[in-house]
């Protein structure tokens, strides 16, 4: 792997990270204002929402936005159970 290619894919995983812990840190108000809905989460921001996650990625794809970049997650407003 080129070292620049392991530093891009630190820095996006990086991203990850931090967009994840300010979901779960934020996830009351998130609740409150996006339940049932999938969400797009870059910079710690929600930048699109949708019931329909399809809709969702096209309207990410849209905007020029790459959906494999950004946090696209669930708003349940309750458990769902994880299954294996």
């Amino acid at each position: 792997m080129r070292p620049e290619a392991e530093g891009e894919g630190r820095i996006l995983l990086d991203a990850a990270v931090r967009d994840s812990e300010w979901f779960e840190q934020n996830r009351p108000a998130i609740e409150t204002q996006y339940a049932e809905q999938y969400i797009a989460v870059k910079d710690r921001k929600i930048i699109a929402a949708d019931k329909d996650v399809d809709v969702l990625i096209e309207r990410l794809t849209g905007q020029g936005i790459d959906p494999a970049l950004v946090l696209v997650t669930f708003v349940a407003t309750k458990d769902l159970g994880i299954f294996y």
